[in-house]
C-alpha cells in the first residue's frame, strides 16, 4: 500500500458490548473494530462514512488485544487491515465523503 499510515489500538476488557458477545468467551464485535478504524482513519478531518463495500473477518480479536490498524487513502476510499501479532485480523475498504457538518 503506498503512503500507508498505521496506529496501534486496543479495545479494553470491560468495553460495554463484550458482556453480550459472547459471554463467557468474548470476543469484540465486527462493528466496535470498524468504528475504531473509522474514527482513527477519519482523524481530524470533517469526513462521514459512506460505506463499507468490502469487509472480511480473518481472525477474531479478543478483549485486550493490541492491533495495529494500517491504511492508505485511494482517492475517497481507504484500504485498511488490522493486524495482532503475526495474523492479520481484519480487511477491507471503506469510503467517505466530505464535510459531515
Amino acid at each position: 500500500m503506498n503512503d500507508e499510515q498505521q496506529v496501534e489500538l486496543v479495545v479494553p476488557a470491560d468495553h460495554p458490548s463484550l458482556a453480550g458477545h459472547f459471554p463467557g468467551n468474548p470476543i469484540v464485535p465486527g462493528v466496535v473494530l470498524i468504528d475504531l478504524a473509522v474514527a482513527a482513519i477519519r482523524g481530524a478531518r470533517h469526513l462521514r462514512l459512506a460505506g463499507a463495500p468490502n469487509l472480511k473477518f480473518l481472525r477474531p480479536v479478543l478483549p485486550g488485544d493490541r492491533f495495529t490498524l494500517y491504511w492508505s487513502w485511494q482517492g475517497e476510499k481507504v484500504r485498511f487491515r488490522c493486524v495482532s501479532g503475526e495474523f492479520e485480523r481484519v480487511q477491507g475498504s471503506l469510503s467517505f465523503t466530505g464535510d459531515a457538518g
